[in-house]
């Protein structure tokens, strides 16, 4: 059975209005299992992009589970509440570093779960702050009791919130909580929860600026712009020496491979390339659901020409030994693009809606305007192929493109004033532009990612397991269930 957009809004009204209910009847716990699945599936298709129904749910779970909150706010004292502790992706490491650079007292606030992957953390902060752990298996009522004391033990000034699109847990903290709240904006293109649990959101591009305005209706006067850099490791694929020895014309993109789903395009450029240049290879990297990609290896006959592999830690390797990085479509990137460009090497897009209407494939927002920055994106594929061949076959050209990329990516010593004079006098450098969004289109482009490859619909709501979610979608879950079944079988 397709999944369809009223199919979507159908299961997720059914959702929202069941987690009324078991609000109204005091089952709160069921309510946060419930909102959270809600979360999950509109983070997933992107129909809409906040809910005041469930704004409302999550201030309504923190007044009852939430106990008093000292008022009383310790100087330059900042809470980082961090879902995931990564090192090297999401934003936490660079606004962390900069706070401490800043002279402010960090406290980190994670799960129990990431205390293995804390020692980079520990190291950044030294003796300028710490790390609270808390319990996120643990029921919602005692999450946020545990959150409260970490609170209360260190009277914050400020917070910030970088975490899942559907934390339950985290959204109704922030509700309460009575320090400045600054929101990491870090799925800017996607449903999340919280967008009534901030005091400002933090925009790194005019895509995400433009949808916090217009489509979570947050207030302009709480909309800060700051772009960022990557952090970026130099691990050499040392095991991949012979590889390197026997392609040396490497085309390279990367990426969550959903990204590449909803449109054969990216297939199209790629075969392109591999068909006209026969010396080339392509090596995509990134993790997913690898069904298309190995499908289209096979059908075309690439085996030895187009590779693909897993999310690895020396991918950054590869880049460097690319001719330049295709963006993926029809969904693009940003991190990635950014690691090309710091890696010197030019993130090539496809964007048919260039200067007519951007979507979440607006490559040059992501970029500081140096006054000379390269031309990256083109509006028709004939436009893309010529530059592809000009790439390829004009050496001077290529050098010439790769010298324009330097200065694009906001240097750390910048970031880090700009962190600054957020915290202390909400001035901007940085400002952020409306743009003509087609967001229909760009649900669409979700929905057939999810009828050609990804087929996570079901799991959705089986992986709950959930008695409440099992008992009022039934079909769902046991589909979900099966699903779950075949892949270990096939496995």
């Amino acid at each position: 059975m397709k999944i369809t957009k009223d199919r979507v809004l159908k299961d997720y009204n059914k959702l929202v209005l069941l987690a009324e209910k078991l609000f109204e009847k005091k089952q709160y716990e069921r309510t946060a299992v419930v909102i959270k699945t809600a979360a999950l599936l509109m983070y997933n298709f992107n129909i809409i992009y906040t809910d005041e129904r469930l704004e409302s749910l999550l201030h309504k779970i923190a007044y009852v589970y939430i106990p008093q909150l000292a008022t009383e706010k310790a100087d330059k004292t900042v809470l980082f509440y961090d879902w995931w502790c990564w090192e090297t992706r999401g934003l936490s490491n660079i606004y962390i570093k900069a706070l401490v650079a800043n002279g402010y007292k960090v406290i980190v606030v994670t799960q129990e779960y990431n205390k293995k992957n804390t020692d980079w953390l520990l190291d950044l902060l030294g003796e300028q702050g710490c790390i609270e752990f808390y319990n996120a298996k643990s029921s919602y009522k005692a999450q946020l009791e545990n959150l409260s004391a970490i609170y209360n033990k260190h009277k914050p000034s400020f917070a910030f919130f970088h975490s899942m699109p559907n934390d339950v847990t985290g959204c109704a903290f922030f509700a309460k909580i009575p320090c400045t709240r600054y929101q990491i904006n870090l799925t800017d293109h996607a449903y999340w929860l919280g967008a009534t649990c901030l005091d400002y959101s933090l925009e790194f591009r005019d895509y995400g600026y433009t949808i916090s305005k217009n489509h979570r209706h947050i207030p302009e006067e709480k909309l800060l712009v700051l772009p960022y850099y990557p952090v970026h490791k130099r691990v050499a694929a040392d095991s991949m020496k012979d590889f390197f020895e026997a392609h040396k014309n490497i085309v390279f993109s990367g990426g969550s491979l959903y990204k590449i789903a909803g449109s054969p395009v990216f297939f199209e450029i790629a075969s392109y390339i591999l068909d006209t240049y026969k010396d080339a290879t392509f090596v995509f990297i990134g993790g997913g659901n690898p069904e298309n990609i190995n499908n289209f290896i096979f059908q075309k006959g690439y085996q030895d020409r187009f590779f693909y592999f897993a999310e690895r830690p020396d991918f950054e390797d590869f880049i460097r030994r690319s001719k330049f990085f295709l963006c993926t479509y029809p969904i693009m990137g940003a991190l990635m693009n950014q690691l090309a460009v710091i890696n010197g090497k030019i993130p090539l897009c496809y964007n048919p809606n260039m200067d007519d209407i951007a979507r979440d494939g607006d490559n040059e927002s992501l970029f500081i305007d140096t006054g000379h920055n390269p031309v990256m994106s083109y509006k028709t594929l004939d436009g893309l192929k010529q530059e592809i061949d000009r790439l390829f076959t004009d050496s001077n050209y290529l050098s010439q493109k790769e010298k324009q990329l330097e200065g694009m990516i906001i240097s750390e010593s910048d970031f880090s004033e700009q962190v600054k004079s957020i915290l202390e006098t909400k001035s901007k450098k940085y400002h952020g532009h409306e743009r003509k969004l087609d967001l229909e289109e760009f649900a669409q482009i979700y929905i057939d990612a999810e009828n050609n490859t990804n087929r996570q619909y079901n799991l959705i709501f089986a992986q709950t397991k959930s008695l409440v979610i099992y008992r009022h979608f039934p079909i769902q879950c046991f589909l979900g269930l099966a699903t779950v079944m075949k892949r270990r079988i096939l496995k």
